[in-house]
């Protein structure tokens, strides 16, 4: 409640000098504890349309408008404040948040750029405008601007953590703009590890660190990692399906169902666990519970892939095209996710003896994911079992394309044109079958026949 001395000495002040800019604000401040925010509006706006330059009520106004929702107002409130007072860093930084906010990650990173020039110890800005640098050419100036905040910040595991993250990813870009990756994978462990010294609860330091340790053979390290990591939302997900394919490694099927069962309940990797659920259905010989989880798997893919898609595009229209990018890898990868789902749905109709539709699931496979083999070569198999022979063959061909070293791939491309008497051709897929399969007795048994054949021209 508001005390009503304090509110009389203001409306006095403000009555004897109606431009009394700090009874308005202090009153406009009283209002605002109180939650009567269209009184505080109202006493801001009578404090700015009576001066010609009042940056603070153009502050404590946006502050209020952002407590409303109301974000477009406050932006432009902000701006006025900043225009109106170049050294406010306080309402530059409050504006950069809110542009980041919307998306506006360019013009957010203007504006830090500005409160770092009026504030050098301001620890968060150089954070914060660091997280905003994502080009690659822009990798030496982050990791300058994170070493500066994790100096000005000592106790705060977030400069840490970003810092293990860029040199973990080591995305450069070279003078001619082409980019590569250079991770700087000991220097990245030690800030991951440093960050768990700040926060040994942090979930994406606990499952990087899980993922290195696995990576060096360090198995109940990492399983201790992805323990922790389990226990934070937003990461809980990743580090269960991690723990879901140590435990299948150890054939601990009880574990893998119950890791995967928790995974899925995590949006981030909802699709990839219930994949992988339904290949260990299909192990088990449980088909159906195997395509209830498919069917899941490809409609959560497919969501992701339209969210990661549409972020994208909004990425690009506030001309970040690094993030763009980004967010079209992970829609692409998405994409791709769907082709073992569809190929797995076929085999399933393969079982039942609907061949027909098990072709048209494995169509879309093959078009959501043009390189991944394994769906190619079970439509090839299909096409060649109903007469198709020239389309089997093309999808043949394509697979070791896709995959040089498919042993079953080129033996049947080897049969094919054994059987249209092209030796030289049968005898090269013959030859890489049994350089990748030295035993297998059919190629070498067709190679002997075509060594017979060729002799037997010869004289």
């Amino acid at each position: 409640m508001i005390h009503p001395d304090a509110l009389g000495h203001l409306e006095k002040a403000i009555a004897l000098d109606p431009n009394h800019l700090a009874a308005r604000l202090a009153l406009a401040d009283l209002y605002r504890q109180e939650n009567l925010l269209d009184e505080a509006k109202d006493i801001l706006l009578k404090a700015i349309a009576g001066e010609t330059d009042v940056p603070v009520a153009h502050f404590a106004l946006a502050e209020i408008l952002i407590d409303e929702g109301q974000e477009e107002q406050a932006i432009k409130h902000l701006l006025e404040a900043t225009s109106g007072d170049l050294a406010d860093s306080a309402s530059r930084f409050r504006l950069a948040e809110l542009l980041a906010a919307k998306g506006q990650i360019k013009a957010a990173a203007d504006q830090l750029e500005n409160v770092i020039s009026l504030d050098h110890l301001n620890g968060e800005a150089h954070f914060r405008l660091a997280t905003f640098l994502e080009h690659p050419d822009d990798f030496d100036r982050a990791k300058l601007l994170l070493e500066i905040s994790i100096d000005l910040l000592p106790k705060d595991p977030r400069p840490c953590f970003h810092l293990a993250q860029l040199l973990d990813k080591g995305e450069k870009s070279d003078r001619e703009g082409n980019i590569f990756r250079e991770s700087d994978y000991t220097s990245a462990k030690q800030r991951y590890e440093q960050t768990l010294r700040l926060s040994p609860s942090h979930g994406p330091a606990n499952l990087r660190l899980g993922v290195m340790f696995e990576g060096e053979g360090n198995i109940q390290a990492a399983i201790d990692c992805y323990n922790k990591a389990a226990k934070v939302k937003g990461i809980a997900g990743d580090a269960y399906l991690f723990l879901a394919r140590l435990a299948l490694a150890e054939n601990d099927n009880v574990k893998v169902e119950n890791f995967l069962t928790l995974a899925i309940r995590e949006p981030e990797v909802k699709g990839q666990s219930l994949l992988e659920r339904s290949e260990v259905f299909i192990e088990q010989g449980k088909t159906d519970a195997a395509k209830k989880d498919l069917m899941e798997a490809l409609s959560t893919f497919e969501k992701d892939e339209k969210k990661f898609r549409e972020d994208s595009d909004v990425a690009a229209d506030n001309a970040n095209f690094i993030r763009a990018r980004r967010r079209l890898e992970k829609a692409e990868n998405a994409r791709r996710s769907q082709s073992p789902v569809l190929c797995h749905l076929a085999k399933i109709e393969v079982m039942g003896g609907s061949n027909e539709k098990a072709i048209q699931l494995l169509d879309k496979a093959v078009a959501k994911s043009p390189a991944f083999a394994p769906a190619r070569y079970e439509l090839a198999i299909l096409l060649d079992d109903s007469d198709r022979a020239n389309e089997a063959t093309w999808h043949y061909e394509a697979v070791v394309q896709a995959e040089w070293a498919h042993p079953p791939a080129h033996f049947r491309l080897g049969e094919i044109a054994l059987a249209g008497k092209d030796l030289n051709k049968a005898e090269m897929h013959f030859l890489i079958v049994t350089d990748l399969e030295p035993a297998n007795a059919k190629a070498n048994a067709y190679l002997a026949q075509i060594t017979a054949s060729k002799s037997q021209n010869e004289t």
